[in-house]
Order: structure tokens, then C-alpha cells, then sequence
């Protein structure tokens, strides 16, 4: 691309749905870039041609303006929850700037798999970035969305994880299987956490999220929470301020890293957020 020809991508809108068990969506259409993220459940896509395919968490794929219509239908004994997100793309040039769509992205429904803890992790920071009203605000908007952009990209060029799904669940459960739970503080150990004196025990608080204010540590786990309670302190300014968040230093676990009895280690969880804050 010449160096007077750039490519601007922006997005316009996030739009969570959560769908009941046997939905069957109405057709959708890309009026814009669109992605659509699996973040639970299972279920179908049908495409306008005909081809359908299996959905689940961590699936994503990407339609384009003119591409037809899709459709998504729950599984009859589950539920499934999908992430929409509407982007624009721009070509602009010296003498002219014009919409259209990106050349790179594999669009028309094409499926393929991503690290869902990763996905989800960048989901809540674009989600964050859209509620901010600023210039600044708007340009982390842009940011956080490039971010992801290219993380799913990036998994679009690896398209045996689909060809090879049935061994990668293989490995998922025997991880569960045989993973061994630890202590909190050896959790803490492993990644490198040093302790606060402030905090003098660990507790479930009616008010934990005014107490994480107060405290502005320089890493979070959020490691149990529900989606609902995750957007209500994600709108709140006071989170956008906090160091952790201004410096991307949040990881939220995938829903196969959390256990329903609290925070636990398991190996293979250690593993995943150790990557993570080794990478910062």
C-alpha cells in the first residue's frame, strides 16, 4: 500500500444478545463490518447459501457489507451468548477518502476459533473504551478495537484449530480432569504478585469494588463475577481510572478456568494468566 494511501478502522457498536434455548434468530445483514464473537453456549449458523455450521464458545467469524444474510439458532438444550460488533473501515487517500471493507479478513461466515480468555479479556476493554465521550476516550476506542482486530485475525490464519477442535476438547477435559486445585496464596506465588500490606486478609465483601477503588492495584483477576456485575463496574468511571485498567493489566479467566466453589489455581489456569502478564 502506498504511503499516501491509509486504511482507517473504527467501531460504531457493541451489541450483547443472549439467546434462549431452540431460538432461531431472524436473518441478520452486515450494513457495515460486522464480528460476531460466541462468548457461550452452542448452537448453528446458517448462511443464505445453504452451508450451515457448529457454533460455540470461542468461535468468531466476520461479515462483510454485501455478503447476504446469516442466522443463528440455539442449541434445544442450552443457551448460546453472541457479541456484536459493528466497525467501519476506511480507504483514505490524498484526494479522497472511501468506505468499503478490509481485503485481509476473511468474511461470508467463514468460522474459526480464538483463546477465548484473551478474546474476552479485550471484549471488556473495547466494552469499556465505548463508554468513554472524549477525544482521548474515542481514540482508546479505536485502540482497543485494532487490538482485538488483530487478534482475530491473527487466528484466521491458523485454520487447522477447527480441523483439529475435537482434539483440542480432548485435551481441555483432561486438563480439568487431572488439574489439582491450589492455595490462593500459591496462585499468588506463581505469578509474581507481591503482597499489600493493606490487605491484611482475603474476605467476600458486600462493597469489594469500592475497596478495589481505594486500593488502585497495579494488576486484577477478576476471577468470578457475572456478566451483569462485570458491565456495571466496567461503565463506572471510577474503574476507567484505576491502573490496572489505564495500563491493560485486567485478566478475566475463560468460563472453563472459574470453579463454582471460588478462586482456585488450577495448572493449566496459572499457565493461561501468566502468559498473559508476562506479555505486559
Amino acid at each position: 500500500m502506498s504511503t499516501s494511501h491509509y486504511l482507517s478502522c473504527y467501531p460504531l457498536s457493541i451489541k450483547l444478545i443472549h439467546f434462549k434455548r431452540s431460538f432461531r434468530s431472524e436473518p441478520m445483514h452486515a450494513g457495515s463490518g460486522l464480528i460476531v464473537i460466541v462468548q457461550g453456549g452452542s448452537g448453528q449458523l446458517f448462511l443464505r447459501n445453504g452451508i450451515s455450521s457448529a457454533i460455540k464458545e470461542g468461535v468468531f467469524f466476520f461479515f462483510h457489507p454485501g455478503e447476504g444474510s446469516f442466522e443463528l439458532m440455539t442449541d434445544s438444550i442450552g443457551t448460546l451468548k453472541v457479541a456484536l460488533i459493528t466497525y467501519s473501515a476506511l480507504h483514505i487517500g490524498e484526494t479522497e477518502t472511501v468506505g468499503g471493507k478490509l481485503p485481509s479478513i476473511t468474511g461470508n461466515g467463514t468460522i474459526h476459533r480464538a483463546a477465548s480468555a484473551l478474546t474476552e479479556s479485550q471484549l471488556s476493554l473495547l466494552h469499556q473504551a465505548m463508554t468513554e465521550e472524549s477525544e482521548i476516550g474515542m481514540l482508546r476506542r479505536q485502540h482497543a478495537f485494532l487490538e482485538l482486530l488483530l487478534h482475530l485475525h491473527a487466528h484466521q490464519q491458523a485454520p487447522d484449530r477447527i480441523g483439529h477442535d475435537s482434539i483440542q476438547t480432548t485435551i481441555d477435559y483432561m486438563e480439568q480432569r487431572l488439574s489439582k486445585p491450589f492455595q490462593i496464596s500459591e496462585l499468588y506465588d506463581r505469578l509474581g504478585f507481591l503482597s499489600d500490606d493493606r490487605v491484611t486478609h482475603g474476605s467476600y465483601m458486600d462493597h469489594a469494588f469500592d475497596r478495589v477503588v481505594e486500593l488502585d492495584p497495579e494488576q486484577i483477576l477478576v476471577i468470578w463475577s457475572d456478566d451483569a456485575s462485570i458491565h456495571e463496574f466496567a461503565a463506572d468511571s471510577r474503574w476507567q481510572q484505576l491502573s490496572a485498567v489505564k495500563g491493560n493489566r485486567v485478566y478475566f479467566p475463560d468460563s472453563l478456568e472459574w470453579d463454582p466453589w471460588g478462586p482456585i489455581g488450577r495448572e493449566y489456569m496459572i499457565k493461561a494468566m501468566v502468559r498473559f502478564f508476562c506479555r505486559l
